[in-house]
């Protein structure tokens, strides 16, 4: 069975998206707000479709340097709950590819980050045709940072 995924990068890292978790993508140039006492990982707020949302910086939540600016931003929109939707920021969308689900495998350590939850965030990995590894992004932590306790029952496991 396949899965399509949104490639994009951050960095020289491939990530992948599924679909189904996306909202809306876009490559325009918009104006992000900085909004202060707001969490580093986010570069402010913008306004999309006539709605405003706050904007995180993947390169930030992934603990990398901010890319340098280039006028053009490449933002992929996702609805996180029944009420909420937050956008990312990233460096380039490459397209789509479809994945056998088989192919996917837990990420090794050298994401795992309990601090910042990057082994949560991308917790998968898979090789993609061209034979370059790409990290699946589990848009359900992009703005959970707080370390989780697996004894304190606040992650599930189905």
């Amino acid at each position: 069975m396949n899965t399509e995924y949104l490639i994009a990068l951050i960095g020289k890292i491939k990530i992948g998206i599924d679909c189904h978790d996306i909202l809306n993508v876009y490559r325009q140039k918009l104006k992000i707000i900085q909004i202060s006492n707001q969490d580093p990982i986010y570069a402010g707020i913008t306004s999309l479709a006539n709605q405003t949302l706050p904007v995180i910086d993947l390169r930030k939540r992934a603990r990398m340097q901010p890319a340098a600016e280039t006028g053009v931003h490449n933002i992929i929109t996702f609805q996180t709950s029944m009420t909420r939707q937050l956008a990312i920021l990233v460096d380039d969308i490459i397209g789509m590819e479809g994945l056998n689900l088989n192919t996917l495998q837990k990420a090794n350590n050298n994401l795992h980050n309990q601090q910042s939850n990057l082994n949560l965030l991308f917790p998968m990995i898979a090789i993609l045709k061209d034979k370059s590894l790409l990290h699946i992004m589990d848009s359900t932590y992009l703005d959970n940072l707080k370390p989780i306790d697996e004894d304190s029952g606040g992650l599930e496991l189905f």
